[in-house]
């Protein structure tokens, strides 16, 4: 259990290091087209804050839980449900930007703010990269364990 913690704590400097630069790519993203930052700032850390728990539920609760475990209905079955959350959240940014910051003027919102779609695949793009780089972890892991698991049996034999 202290182990797991001090493991812990040494990689939330990356960890914060990567929201940091993932929050930046979205201001950069989503600012262009337009002037008003107070905007930008907001939608860009809402976006941030949705694809940071999206992101951990995937890497943390659902491929080790349902994907590395072959539970593929279930693993299936909650992306649908992720999937679900991060529509609907991100729909809400959306009218929140439209009815907070731009009083319901739909001409004046950035064009990257607009559509959907690009924030979609923007937040689903981060989520796939993340969740990537856990499942490669975890293959390079298994495969260290077999290498242990053979040599400790080659030892056993001689």
């Amino acid at each position: 259990m202290k182990k797991k913690a001090i493991n812990a704590l040494k990689k939330s400097p990356l960890h914060f290091l990567f929201w940091l630069i993932v929050w930046f790519f979205f201001f950069s993203f989503f600012s262009v087209g337009t002037k008003n930052i107070d905007f930008i700032f907001w939608f860009s850390t809402l976006l941030s804050i949705i694809t940071i728990v999206s992101t951990y539920q995937f890497i943390y609760q659902l491929i080790p839980n349902y994907l590395i475990h072959k539970k593929y209905k279930l693993f299936a079955l909650y992306t649908f449900y992720s999937l679900v959350f991060i529509v609907c959240a991100v729909l809400v940014i959306v009218v929140f930007g439209f009815v907070f910051f731009y009083n319901l003027e739909f001409k004046n919102m950035p064009a990257l703010t607009k559509n959907s779609g690009v924030i979609l695949i923007c937040v689903l793009l981060i989520i796939v990269l993340a969740s990537s780089f856990k499942i490669l972890k975890y293959n390079y892991q298994s495969l260290e364990e077999k290498k242990t698991l053979e040599n400790k049996f080659l030892q056993t034999q001689l």
